[in-house]
């Protein structure tokens, strides 16, 4: 976004202060950005909390691996499985 250069506007501002949100803020605050960073909640409480943040393919389960799928239960009730969920 690109802003008046008058001290208190931003160069930038990000939606979201989850890891995807601070971790681009960093970024472009290293390379000489103001960056303003908005969310409605403290930061890493939206989906950041539950691994949600992002969608990239590396980042995607690999439906096709065999028998998979089978293991989502066990990892959903284990509290230190790659699944949760947030009630």
């Amino acid at each position: 976004m690109a802003a008046e250069k008058n001290g208190s506007t931003p160069d930038v501002t990000i939606l979201g202060a989850g890891i995807v949100g601070i971790t681009t803020a960093l970024s472009l605050t290293e390379r000489g950005f103001k960056v303003a960073l908005i969310d409605r909640n403290p930061p890493a409480e939206g989906a950041s909390y539950g691994n949600a943040g992002s969608l990239s393919p590396w980042s995607c389960v690999p439906q096709s691996m065999p028998g998979l799928w089978k293991n989502f239960p066990g990892w959903l009730l284990d509290p230190e499985g790659p699944v949760a969920l947030r009630t």
